[in-house]
């Protein structure tokens, strides 16, 4: 039994991968509607996979899903937004999301990525070059430093240690990042 907490601010998203994927033999689906909800449902569901649709509300998909990936039980996470933008590419592999599933992609498509991000290691694939410097322009000098150690996923409290800057610091501007890289995807 895979069991799927699911989030997403729009309802009409919510309720019909909701509706999709709890027919699918072997799932169990529990939705959300925010980020404070899901984090919250995450002790009641006991998710085998969180799937967040990345536009999200206050708080991107993306935001959520460093949050998600920052607890003392780091949950599996998949991200379902539109790979071909590359914020949305950089944004996920910032956030430490485990798969990115292409919106644009049929229902086997979704199901078959989840089933991968319970079983096993991170399936997605690092932003290519290109992505990685266009969603770098413009950033000051301590933002480009966190988010290069970040593509590394050096973890947050090493950052803070090697820069020199708060934990709480560190951990607002990359929250921030993934915000603007959340909003352009």
């Amino acid at each position: 039994m895979i069991r799927v907490l699911l989030v997403s601010g729009h309802p009409a998203i919510r309720h019909g991968l909701a509706h999709v994927i709890s027919r699918e033999p072997g799932f169990v689906v529990e939705a959300s509607a925010s980020a404070d909800a899901a984090v919250e449902g995450l002790w009641h569901v006991e998710p085998d996979v969180v799937l967040i649709d990345a536009p999200l509300g206050p708080e991107s998909g993306f935001e959520l899903c460093h949050r998600l990936k920052q607890l003392a039980h780091p949950q599996r996470v998949a991200v379902y937004a539109s790979p071909a933008r590359d914020e949305a590419r950089v944004a996920a592999w910032l956030a430490g999301a485990d798969a990115l599933i292409d919106k644009s992609q049929a229902t086997d498509h979704l199901l078959d990525v989840i089933r991968t991000a319970v079983r096993g290691p991170r399936t997605l694939a690092r932003p290519p070059r290109t992505a990685i410097q266009g969603a770098a322009g413009g950033l000051d000098p301590p933002e480009t430093s966190i988010f290069g150690m970040c593509l590394y996923n050096v973890p947050l409290d090493e950052i803070s240690r090697t820069l020199r800057i708060d934990p709480l610091d560190v951990e607002a501007r990359v929250h921030a990042l993934l915000g603007r890289l959340g909003a352009a995807a």
